[in-house]
């Protein structure tokens, strides 16, 4: 009976107390580990959310780099085209245009390195603001449509920059860790990310990018385009961009950070000497004057007056005021064409002839068959026509420049006027400028014969008949060049 009442005995107090400590020993161990695996795996969780965040804001910068460098300058003269690649280019100035406000000496530590208290304190003050902080809107990147947006005021809402419009209170300390947070309105039926353009970028956390320009500066060597100046300037070679993040992980005071910096190098300021185009020969333009030119002279005789005239016949009827200028008289005579006198060119030289012409005196004679004539043809070696070109003709009571064998042709309501006659491989132009009027052109190609002249002449007719009046054309402003490698060109 002793001996059963033996078995029977309960664990004594001492034992349960033992006991409960031993469990809650293990307990507390196994909660221990627990925990600290649970924090550890969040931690690698909000680590790699985390660097996703940092690295597609570096890998956007590289890329928008690498599309700029491969396009090659951007140092634009045109309207940046409404193209995906027109909006990257315009995304790359404005990242150029932040970093050069800013230098690695100026940049406030607080945005490079943290301490237990910068994670919030950064978004206290302007530092952010002052430094030109930004975030690049990937969704809005990606979102972008040629046929629907304005690729230079679409890069302001992709590149979110905290000192501007309303952009400053977007960037917040993080709630739990560094991204950029979305929100899409109530319509819209899309749940996961696919949704582009109805995303909206709600809030950036916890992480942003600072750009400075490099100190180093490199020797650059460019030709200006436009007038083909080579120059030698001063550049910085490269810009630095700081992707920066911190925020707080569960239960500690530290912060955490995981950043990186993002070196490009500036696609306009490479050490390099850029290729310089040979400029295009200068054409060898000859002004053609009276004085360098030996112009014919056909039908130089004596003229017989008319009887009964009392004015005396005008003898020398070509005179030479200067290199300029031009004078033709026509004298009283009879069957007669006066003040013939012409030059031939190379029909392979473009030439043009522009002359202000004063034809008011040229008189009003019975037959109406005198006229004052300029003129472009084609002709053979001996000066015979081949092909007409193209004339100005002014008679007493008819003005007109023409291009015959075709149906253009201008008529003039003046005898005073600005002439322009130009020729070009085949090609004519005349055109007449009255005073109080626009400028009036005619055009027409023709055949040109192999072996054949230009011949520019000046033609003074009085026609065949005798009359006792002298017949006048001043020509002045005489403006005649030739080019051997087509400087004319219409």
């Amino acid at each position: 009976m002793l001996s059963l009442k033996h078995y029977l005995r309960g664990d004594t107090l001492i034992e349960v107390t033992i006991a409960i400590g031993i469990f809650a020993l293990v307990a507390i161990s196994v909660v221990a580990v627990v925990s600290v695996s649970t924090s550890g795996a969040q931690l690698s969780l909000e680590n790699t959310l985390t660097r996703e965040e940092v690295d597609a804001q570096a890998e956007t910068i590289r890329f928008l780099q690498g599309i700029i460098d491969a396009n090659g300058s951007i140092n634009i003269t045109q309207p940046i085209p409404n193209t995906k690649d027109g909006l990257y280019q315009a995304i790359w100035l404005k990242l150029q245009e932040l970093a050069n406000d800013n230098s690695v000496d100026g940049i406030d530590n607080s945005l490079i390195s943290f301490d237990s208290d910068t994670c919030k304190n950064i978004y206290n003050g302007n530092t952010l603001a002052e430094q030109n902080a930004f975030i690049i809107d990937l969704k809005k990147l990606n979102a972008f449509d040629e046929n629907k947006d304005n690729a230079v005021s679409f890069a302001k809402e992709v590149v979110r920059v905290v000192g501007e419009d309303d952009n400053r209170k977007l960037f917040i300390p993080a709630s739990t860790y560094p991204q950029l947070v979305y929100t899409r309105p109530e319509d819209s039926s899309l749940l996961g990310g696919s949704d582009l353009r109805n995303a909206k970028l709600e809030s950036v956390e916890g992480i942003y990018v600072v750009g400075v320009q490099d100190t180093n500066k490199t020797n650059v060597i460019t030709q200006d385009a436009s007038t083909g100046e080579v120059k030698v300037e001063m550049k910085p070679a490269y810009y630095d961009f700081y992707v920066r993040s911190c925020w707080y992980n569960s239960g500690s005071e530290n912060p955490s950070s995981i950043s990186t910096a993002v070196r490009v190098h500036d696609p306009d300021a490479i050490a390099h000497i850029e290729p310089v185009q040979p400029k295009p020969e200068e054409p060898e333009v000859e002004e053609v004057t009276f004085e360098n030119i030996e112009w014919k002279h056909l039908n130089d005789r004596t003229y017989q007056g008319c009887s009964g005239c009392s004015e005396p016949y005008a003898g020398t009827h070509v005179t030479f005021p200067n290199d300029t200028s031009i004078q033709l008289i026509g004298s009283t005579a009879s069957s007669v064409s006066l003040g013939t006198y012409w030059d031939k060119f190379s029909v392979k030289d473009p030439f043009s002839l522009q002359v202000d012409i004063d034809a008011s005196n040229i008189g009003t004679h019975p037959s109406e068959n005198g006229s004052f004539v300029i003129a472009f043809e084609i002709v053979d070696e001996a000066g015979s026509k081949l092909v007409s070109g193209v004339e100005a003709s002014i008679a007493p009571s008819v003005q007109t420049i023409s291009i015959p064998d075709t149906s253009q042709k201008i008529t003039m309501n003046s005898k005073t006027f600005n002439l322009l006659l130009e020729y070009n491989r085949g090609k004519f132009k005349a055109c007449v400028k009255e005073q109080d009027k626009g400028q009036q052109c005619i055009y027409a190609t023709k055949q040109i014969p192999a072996d054949s002249y230009l011949k520019v002449g000046f033609y003074l007719n009085h026609g065949s008949h005798c009359c006792c009046m002298n017949a006048i054309v001043k020509l002045s402003n005489i403006q005649m060049r030739r080019a051997s490698t087509g400087t004319i060109t219409f």
